[in-house]
């Protein structure tokens, strides 16, 4: 059965690269430093090479962006901070924090109830 995207085959993997990224910022061995690369490439090419059309014809868009949100995006801006890649870090961090304040712009507060 083919699987929603490369991004998701890979996302599984985001764990273990950031535990490579904790050991290459501990030991600075090359060995970690080639791991996390290797699966920040993968990940990378993998949402780009990913067209539109191939999310959409086998319905997993919307589980793809919630997995690449919850999984990579981590793990992607964790590498761009550890290799001091400042615009990526902000490529991937700014749309979240516009998500966040646009949410809190349109959702009424939540008042509680009195008991």
């Amino acid at each position: 059965m083919r699987s929603c995207s490369t991004v998701d085959q890979l996302s599984s993997n985001t764990p273990p690269g950031r535990e490579a990224l904790l050991l290459y910022r501990v030991t600075r061995e090359q060995k970690y430093h080639r791991a996390a690369t290797l699966l920040e490439h993968k990940l990378t090419e993998g949402a780009s090479n990913e067209s539109e059309a191939d999310r959409n014809s086998n319905g997993c868009a919307d589980k793809a962006a919630m997995r690449r949100l919850y999984e990579t995006k981590p793990f992607l801006a964790e590498y761009a901070a550890v290799f001091q890649q400042s615009e990526k870090f902000a490529s991937i961090t700014n749309p979240l924090t516009q998500m966040k304040s646009r949410k809190r712009l349109t959702l009424a507060p939540v008042r509680r109830q009195r008991r």
